[in-house]
């Protein structure tokens, strides 16, 4: 059955850190030329919205930043600043801009251009559409099994979201995984000579392109449209080899395969630590089922508490996994990597700089604050069909698509 879903489904608002929101001044001066604004976007991303915007105030696109990327299919809310080359200009910036799909109100101005680090949390407003009567009720029970005793708040494995897989290309692996085994052609197949049934426009022409001519890089280099992909191809051309040609590929892309990665390690340490954690008590766990593995879910009363506290290394050379981290999330991970038959100092790009995997920390579970869940009501656009809404915050770098499959969605 096809939901037919309308962008203020998923609604989500950035809120600042109230540092931040004590830092902004009420005009621009010489130390504060950067503009804060206050963005509503419908149906476009991020940088999408951050180019109009820029186009109105007649600034260079990079001289707009964002805290964070919201979904494209979604209304967001967030905080952008623009940065004024001086006061003259400044006093030319509007109060409010209108334009296709945003809507922008100047809240006041900052010495610095906004980053992640000014985020408090995101609130999250998301209307589930199509649901069964039995998938409802599977809602409802999830969610009591996963409240603590605040029961607005639940507690909820923090998995990265599986938009964060993208670059794995629709079932055949991650590109990363043979870059750790110095193996770059296929990751480079992978990465652009791969074709993808969602591929569109340009993008499905240079797949298919290069899909048909790999290995004929001139032959290619005839057939392929334009392309931020292409300076690799004309590397291969002109002898480089696989290696050169992966650090010759948009540097975003190049990070994005290593994020899917080593993403998808953690969640799957993630979901085998509950497992050991809890075999002695089956009813505990909640499983569920995606495209890149099962995620696992733990009835909140059941957790030991030091786990529900634990703070992981993200899976990466040097890492500080011994003998000092938990002993159960050391197993698991060393499960997990055992499966890819591959050690923790095998996650690093051999011969190249750059790019490197994130050396960040990663809070085991996360914690959905102010959560509620609506009362069941006919869904307007599928008859027969029940919509339920979630409304949520989470801390910046979780997942609220995370949440709605921990509530069996």
């Amino acid at each position: 059955m096809t939901i037919r879903r309308v962008p203020t489904d998923f609604r989500v608002e950035e809120h600042a850190d109230a540092t931040f929101r004590e830092s902004m001044r009420p005009a621009a001066d010489s130390r504060t030329l950067h503009a804060i604004y206050r963005l509503e976007k419908t149906s476009l991303s991020t940088p999408e919205a951050t180019a109009r915007l820029a186009k109105a105030l007649a600034i260079k696109p990079g001289d707009v930043a964002h805290a964070g990327l919201k979904d494209k299919h979604a209304f967001t809310i967030q905080h952008i600043s623009a940065k004024a080359r001086d006061i003259a200009s400044a006093d030319r910036f509007a109060s409010e801009i209108i334009a296709p799909a945003i809507r922008a109100s100047l809240i006041g101005w900052g010495s610095e251009p906004v980053d992640a680090s000014i985020i408090d949390s995101n609130h999250f407003e998301i209307v589930v559409r199509g649901l069964t009567r039995e998938a409802c009720d599977r809602m409802t029970r999830h969610a009591a099994a996963l409240a603590t005793p605040d029961a607005s708040t639940l507690l909820v494995t923090n998995y990265f979201g599986e938009q964060r897989f993208g670059s794995a290309r629709h079932g055949q692996g991650f590109a990363a995984a043979h870059l750790v085994r110095g193996d770059f052609e296929s990751a480079l197949k992978l990465l652009i000579a791969t074709p993808a049934r969602k591929d569109t426009g340009a993008r499905r022409a240079f797949t298919r392109a290069a899909a048909t001519h790999w290995g004929q890089w001139q032959s290619l280099l005839a057939a392929a449209p334009p392309s931020p992909h292409r300076r690799a191809i004309e590397v291969l051309a002109s002898g480089g080899s696989f290696a050169e040609a992966f650090a010759a590929l948009p540097m975003i892309d190049q990070r994005m395969c290593l994020d899917a990665f080593q993403s998808w390690l953690w969640n799957h340490a993630a979901a085998e630590l509950l497992r050991q954690s809890l075999a002695t008590d089956p009813g505990a766990t909640i499983e569920v089922t995606t495209d890149h593995g099962p995620l696992v879910f733990a009835r909140a009363d059941a957790m030991p508490s030091d786990l529900t506290q634990l703070v992981t290394p993200l899976p990466r050379k040097g890492a500080p996994i011994n003998a000092t981290m938990n002993a159960d999330w050391v197993r698991a991970l060393a499960v997990i990597l055992s499966r890819e038959s591959l050690s923790l100092d095998q996650l690093d790009l051999p011969s190249l700089r750059r790019p490197r995997f994130d050396t960040g920390d990663r809070p085991l579970f996360m914690r959905t604050a102010d959560f509620s869940l609506s009362a069941p009501v006919p869904d307007e656009f599928a008859k027969g069909r029940i919509a339920r809404t979630a409304r949520f915050s989470l801390p910046s770098g979780c997942y609220a698509t995370v949440v709605l499959r921990a509530l069996g969605h």
